[in-house]
C-alpha cells in the first residue's frame, strides 16, 4: 500500500518543529545520522530539505514501513538495520546523530552516546 497519512505526517513534523529547528542549527553539514527511526518522518523531511540522511533501527517492520513512506514520497533517505551499540560507520562519518527518547530503553546509555560521538557529533532530545 502505497497511501501516505497526511494527518501522520502534519501532526509528527508539527511535535518536532523545535527539534528539528536544533538540528538544522548543530547540523555542521549535510550528513546526518537518525538512530531509532520511529515513523522516519524525520529522516524523510529532512532528505527532503536536501540533508543526506541515514535512519537506522533495529527493528524490520519499522525499517520496511519507513521505507515505504519515503518511496511514496520521493525523498531520498536512506534506511539500514543496524544495532546503536555496534554502528557500522567509519569514524566522522556524520556531520550530526540525532535519536529522540531512545536512551531510556538502554541499560547502559553511555554505550550508546560513545558509538554515536564515535560517528559524529551526538544530539539527543530528552524524553521529559
Amino acid at each position: 500500500d502505497k497511501s501516505i497519512d497526511s494527518t501522520l505526517i502534519v501532526d509528527s513534523l508539527r511535535s518536532q518543529r523545535e527539534y528539528i529547528d536544533r538540528i538544522h542549527k548543530y547540523a555542521n553539514g549535510p550528513r546526518l545520522l537518525e538512530g531509532g527511526i520511529g515513523t522516519g518522518i524525520t529522516s524523510i523531511y529532512l532528505s527532503c530539505l536536501s540533508y543526506d540522511v541515514t535512519g537506522i533501527d533495529n527493528n524490520h517492520e519499522i525499517l520496511q514501513a519507513a521505507a515505504a513512506r519515503n518511496a511514496a514520497l520521493g525523498s531520498r533517505a536512506r534506511f539500514a538495520e543496524m544495532d546503536l551499540f555496534n554502528l557500522e560507520f567509519e569514524p566522522d562519518s556524520f556531520d550530526l546523530c540525532f535519536h529522540q527518547g531512545i536512551l531510556e530503553h538502554f541499560c547502559e546509555p553511555e554505550s550508546v552516546t560513545r558509538s554515536c560521538h564515535r560517528c559524529g557529533f551526538q544530539l539527543g532530545r530528552s524524553p521529559h
